[in-house]
């Protein structure tokens, strides 16, 4: 797909608009200048039924329907993304892939009548373009945000990055990757090990969330199923589970 799909591909990923947040972020590689990202589309009597985005790291899946999941399987299973994600009921039905194992994810959202109030004496700060270099740093060993370079100068655009550093280095970060004029899907939530402790996870996390929920938009977040500290920091912050996801890889 490239940007002439825009109309339609906006109008069927609107839909259904809170779970498909992840597309918003890629929609600047419709102009297809750089391979690697896009779009692929799905069509039923020339009307778009099923999308696919697709970057080397991840791909996700968006359908007018369950139905129209038989379009996208076979490309699917070809696809070299290192990650396959989407709705846990939706991708059950693709059935076993070929080389890759399911894990699963919580999906919720944090309304602003559950918002918990900044502390007193917030460390955090709003990032700014000059704090680019920290940020790439910060994430350059870890295994979140990979695709980090690409997608930070419009982060930092949107002021929807939040950090705290300690001399000149950057130890806790939480930010908004995708952004739509009523929701925001928030990722890349880390605090380094040596600086954990302090509170600054859930300070940046919740600056992010006053800063989104200022701006009249809805903060979603996904997060490890798996791992009961993560339940309870986001309950702790007022998320609310939606859906469940899986993730394979």
């Amino acid at each position: 797909m490239n940007t002439h799909n825009q109309r339609e591909l906006v109008e069927l990923l609107d839909n259904d608009q809170r779970n498909n947040l992840q597309f918003y972020e890629y929609l600047e590689y419709l102009h297809n200048k750089d391979k690697r990202f896009g779009f692929y589309g799905y069509y039923d009597h020339h009307k778009l039924v099923a999308v696919q985005y697709f970057s080397p790291l991840n791909t996700g899946i968006s359908l007018m329907d369950k139905h129209y999941l038989s379009l996208l399987k076979q490309h699917l299973i070809k696809t070299s993304s290192t990650y396959l994600f989407g709705k846990a009921d939706i991708l059950s039905l693709l059935g076993d892939m070929p080389n890759r194992q399911k894990y699963p994810y919580c999906y919720g959202y944090l309304s602003k009548t559950n918002q918990s109030p900044l502390p007193i004496n917030s460390p955090v700060n709003q990032a700014t373009f000059d704090n680019i270099p920290a940020i790439e740093e910060f994430y350059a060993d870890k295994d979140i945000m990979i695709e980090v370079q690409e997608r930070l100068p419009n982060i930092i655009r949107n002021g929807s990055a939040f950090i705290v550093k300690e001399g000149s280095k950057v130890v806790s970060i939480a930010m908004a990757h995708s952004e739509t004029s009523q929701y925001a899907l928030i990722g890349g939530i880390y605090t380094d090990e040596d600086s954990r402790g302090k509170g600054y996870g859930l300070a940046c996390t919740r600056a992010l969330t006053d800063h989104l929920h200022n701006k009249q938009r809805t903060p979603f977040l996904f997060y490890d199923a798996t791992l009961p500290h993560l339940h309870l920091f986001y309950q702790a912050l007022g998320f609310k589970l939606t859906d469940e996801y899986v993730l394979l890889y």
